[in-house]
């Protein structure tokens, strides 16, 4: 892309990654939403209905993203499996449709330490969600 807009990989980088933040801060609200304390409930009634976990709220799972591994970056990226990626992190409805994503970590980190350091966990201890008790179902 630099060569036909005679800019720099560097400002094109700088570019691309202010375009993407635009097209987040856009569209997150409007594609994934945080749930509601009733929305809440309908997934956990939905998780219990079709596939017996009556009290779940979400699946979670990491899943590696392979890429080129940038400059000078060293091992950062390189997972276990032996190439360089980052970590796409989701919770998911009994329906596998996303809840809430954190992705961009380093896929040299696992799983939980991915969760440790995600927007997921933060929310989560912070109590940002609007997650009902467990006596919402009794």
């Amino acid at each position: 892309m630099s060569v036909p807009f005679h800019m720099s990989r560097t400002s094109i980088s700088r570019h691309v990654m202010a375009t993407c933040q635009v097209i987040w801060d856009v569209l997150h609200p409007l594609e994934l939403p945080t749930p509601t304390a009733e929305q809440w409930r309908m997934i956990a009634k939905r998780f219990g209905d079709l596939w017996d976990y009556p009290f779940a709220i979400g699946a979670l799972d990491g899943k590696h993203i392979a890429l080129q591994n940038p400059a000078n970056s060293g091992s950062m990226y390189y997972n276990y499996k032996g190439y360089p990626s980052v970590v796409l992190m989701a919770l998911s409805d009994a329906d596998s449709c996303f809840i809430l994503v954190d992705c961009g970590q380093y896929g040299r980190i696992s799983d939980a330490g991915v969760y440790n350091i995600s927007c997921i966990s933060t929310l989560l201890e912070e109590k940002q969600l609007d997650i009902p008790t467990a006596t919402f179902l009794l």
